[in-house]
């Protein structure tokens, strides 16, 4: 069995808007000169009218240095700063750039930051595969010491799992097409499946059956009337509904999700 990749990040702050841009120096930070250089990974932390004072707001990450990712942003305080290191080796900066990618979804998946829209729900398909532990050290405030991939996105791959069974079964000569907005692949000129991950991370839902909004409006009743426990909902050019939400039986959900392809086509079809 392959070992899961080891990410170690050391946490520094807090800084000030104004210490990342050298424009004041803090006592408490002896490297404050070199910290504010790298690359890595940075928390802010504030006051959110639901969750309290001096919560975890924000999870960012950076592969062109802290103080050019923050430069001309809206001006925030309590932020801290992460960078990644090994205690066996040297990491090249493509390692480091692609472990501060691994570690900025794990963390705000599982944290689930007040104003990030990103990995709150979705996980791409690439990123699930990838087993790896992320360990927190020194000063990494409200995150957990220990997160790992395996144990939080177990169940995740459950998702493209089906996306695969269901394009073998209506369009096995078809590649699905792997976006950093979707995964998915058209069954016909009418009807798309797959996941969205904006729709996923906005509205919980990974699985998504869509038509165009043109064929939505042109057979609305007949969709609304083969579908009754299923509510179209617009988004961007499209409708869509939700394919399955319990993949615990894998067949069971792809019954589920074949018969919902069969009555939307047959809903066009009228």
């Amino acid at each position: 069995m392959e070992n899961p990749e080891t990410i170690q990040i050391w946490w520094e702050g807090p800084f000030t808007y104004d210490q990342i841009m050298q424009k004041e120096k803090s006592k408490d930070i002896p490297n404050q000169d070199n910290s504010v250089q790298k690359i890595g990974l940075y928390q802010v932390y504030g006051n959110h009218i639901v969750y309290g004072k001096d919560v975890l707001l924000y999870i960012g990450m950076t592969l062109a240095g802290f103080q050019n990712r923050l430069k001309d942003r809206w001006v925030i305080n309590n932020i801290y700063l992460g960078t990644i290191f090994s205690n066996n080796k040297t990491l090249a900066e493509d390692e480091q750039k692609a472990q501060i990618v691994q570690a900025e979804a794990l963390l705000i998946n599982v944290m689930t930051p007040a104003l990030n829209s990103s990995y709150i729900n979705s996980v791409s398909e690439k990123l699930c595969k990838q087993k790896f532990t992320v360990y927190n050290l020194n000063n990494y405030r409200s995150l957990l010491p220990e997160l790992s991939s395996m144990r939080w996105w177990n169940n995740i791959d459950s998702n493209y799992e089906l996306v695969k069974k269901i394009r073998d079964k209506y369009s096995p000569d078809t590649k699905i097409e792997d976006t950093e907005k979707y995964y998915g692949f058209d069954i016909d000129e009418n009807i798309w499946f797959g996941v969205d991950y904006a729709y996923w991370d906005k509205h919980h839902v990974p699985l998504i059956i869509a038509v165009s909004k043109d064929v939505y409006e042109k057979n609305e009743n007949e969709l609304k009337e083969a579908l009754k426990e299923n509510d179209f909902n617009p988004w961007e050019n499209y409708f869509y509904i939700e394919a399955c939400s319990d993949l615990r039986n894998i067949d069971k959900a792809q019954s589920i999700i074949q018969d919902k392809i069969k009555a939307i086509k047959e809903a066009i079809k009228k």
